[in-house]
């Protein structure tokens, strides 16, 4: 995960701050909206699960700084209370930026 998933995150801010350096994207949080947190076995060596989840499950402690909203509700399964818990969770946030798998976007 971390030499792809997390040094492509990385690479992309770095190359959106070297084309946009005063950006103000920083200056807020990230809405990261994410699958459930179920992770399956597929055998006594081999998990499973939604890509987001484990991501986030798996993200650096810094990543979490500026992201909104909490893990226990980003990682909800049922889909109607969670948009529900994000709304109420993140309305007084300031969010300047959605982050996540391209899939949910």
């Amino acid at each position: 995960m971390e030499d792809c998933h997390f040094r492509g995150g990385k690479d992309a801010i770095v190359m959106y701050y070297s084309n946009y350096p005063d950006s103000p994207l920083f200056k807020g949080k990230s809405l990261v909206i994410g699958g459930s947190h179920q992770i399956s076995n597929y055998n006594s060596d081999s998990y499973f699960g939604d890509l987001s989840a484990v991501l986030l499950q798996n993200m650096p402690f810094w990543g979490h700084i500026l992201r909104t909203p909490e893990l226990s509700i980003a990682l909800m399964d049922e889909w109607e209370e969670k948009i529900e818990k994000m709304a109420d969770a993140t309305i007084k946030e300031n969010v300047s930026n959605i982050a996540g798998v391209p899939s949910w976007f």
